[in-house]
């Protein structure tokens, strides 16, 4: 498996970054899309902060009955959204993933 880290992406007018790639090769975390670099950096680094923190998941279902998980900031703000999972089940492995391998992960 390779090693989680955080990955820039370049849209073609802001950037993002995300948590990559999961066991199954799909991201674990989105996040908002950003408009600087430094932006992002600061981004990476609210995420590396609250990711051990279980208080900072949100379980949520979506309308298709699958799991998925919202990242957020002590302040309430939206760090990243989950993939969808097929049961509450795999959605609590993600979780326990992102808080096991964000605070670790490189950044490239």
């Amino acid at each position: 498996m390779t090693q989680p880290r955080f990955r820039y992406r370049t849209a073609m007018t802001s950037s993002s970054c995300s948590i990559s790639p999961h066991r199954t090769g799909t991201f674990w975390v989105a996040s908002e899309r950003y408009t600087t670099r430094a932006n992002a950096e600061n981004g990476i680094a609210s995420v590396k902060e609250n990711a051990r923190l279980d208080g900072r998941y949100e379980r949520r279902f979506a309308k298709s009955d699958q799991s998925y998980f919202v990242l957020k900031a002590a302040n309430g703000e939206v760090l990243g959204v989950s993939e969808l999972y097929s049961s509450r089940a795999a959605m609590e492995s993600g979780i326990a993933s992102v808080k096991m391998n964000a605070p670790i992960a490189p950044v490239e």
